[in-house]
């Protein structure tokens, strides 16, 4: 059921406001990454996967798509430019 709405959910999303999309993204990313992390970290199983190259493009994303949210509300990096 969560995966449909899940759907649903984006569809509706980049038909109706394109160009935004990658707030969503990037809400779904941190909720996403949290919950592994927390998965993994209670059970200490699997934690040495959170450094192989996805889950290290996934942090990297988040992060980039922090700073790209954070210069959209006026935030200015002079390192980034």
């Amino acid at each position: 059921m969560l995966g449909q709405l899940n759907i649903a959910v984006i569809w509706y999303w980049l038909g109706y406001s394109p160009e935004s999309y990658w707030i969503f993204v990037m809400i779904k990313c941190y909720i996403y990454l949290f919950l592994s992390w927390k998965m993994k970290c209670e059970t200490k199983t699997e934690l040495a996967y959170m450094v192989e190259f996805c889950w290290f493009t996934c942090h990297v994303y988040m992060i980039f798509l922090s700073f790209a949210l954070l210069s959209v509300c006026g935030v200015e990096w002079p390192w980034l430019k």
